[in-house]
């Protein structure tokens, strides 16, 4: 039997791998985008501490900058899933996420062109709408 602190160690390495891979060029991205694992990574949101959803967010997030990925975002509802994460108000890790949303706003701006993120299927509003509640 594996103790509960392997398993986590475990499963933060896993999370790194997926966080380095989903910075990968096109390729790799849709091999992460298989269905499969997409809606494995969405059912593991509500059983992971949070150090290690970020790590998830951010994986998404990197996926979400390819256009090829995009519809498999989308057929997998990860919109069902990201959405339960606006109700993230405070705790150790939301400072950092207020951070990294007001960072990618500013490279937004240095660049005069918003990000591909998640715009066609809604999730940009649930991305922005998160920054918004960590913001108050």
């Amino acid at each position: 039997m594996v103790s509960a602190e392997v398993a986590r160690e475990y499963l933060e390495k896993v999370a790194d791998l997926l966080l380095e891979f989903s910075q990968a060029d096109t390729s790799v991205k849709s091999y992460m985008c298989s269905q499969s694992l997409l809606n494995r990574l969405f059912q593991m949101f509500n059983r992971i501490e949070l150090p290690i959803l970020l790590k998830i967010l951010k994986c998404i997030d990197n996926l979400s900058t390819d256009p090829n990925c995009l519809e498999n975002l989308q057929r997998a509802d990860a919109i069902k899933y990201l959405i339960p994460n606006l109700e993230l108000k405070d705790g150790p890790l939301v400072d950092h996420i207020h951070s990294e949303v007001a960072e990618e706003r500013a490279q937004e701006k240095a660049n005069k062109a918003p990000a591909i993120r998640f715009s066609q299927y809604g999730l940009s509003s649930v991305l922005a709408a998160v920054g918004v509640l960590l913001s108050t």
